[in-house]
């Protein structure tokens, strides 16, 4: 079940975007736009396999957003993928809801934002 705190520390996690600007700033803002630009893409894909009940592609879609926000802290989105994941690949064939896919919406409109203020700051 997905983190329901409201903490930055719930939605990004310090030590992992601090080790990886330990690379430099830049490469972390590279690494930043290129995560939300390829996740903004991916999102949609994952709402029109769910509008079109393609279970496969939804779990394989959120298994991608769920590693990727697990390479930059994002504890949030990573449990709210991993749930929808769970959810899709079911071998019971478990569906999901609307409600499912705005969790995972909102956990990354919440990292979106911590990820924005770290690259700005």
């Amino acid at each position: 079940m997905p983190l329901r705190g409201s903490t930055e520390e719930d939605t990004l996690e310090s030590a992992v975007i601090e080790e990886l600007a330990t690379f430099g700033e830049d490469f972390l803002a590279q690494l930043v736009d290129q995560f939300l630009r390829e996740t903004d893409l991916l999102l949609a894909e994952l709402r029109t396999a769910r509008e079109i009940g393609d279970h496969i592609a939804v779990g394989s879609i959120a298994h991608s957003i769920k590693g990727s926000s697990s390479q930059l802290g994002g504890r949030r989105l990573a449990l709210s993928c991993d749930e929808l994941e769970e959810k899709a690949t079911s071998p019971e064939g478990v569906s999901t809801r609307e409600d499912d896919l705005h969790d995972v919406e909102k956990s990354y409109e919440e990292l979106r934002r911590a990820l924005m203020r770290r690259c700005v700051s």
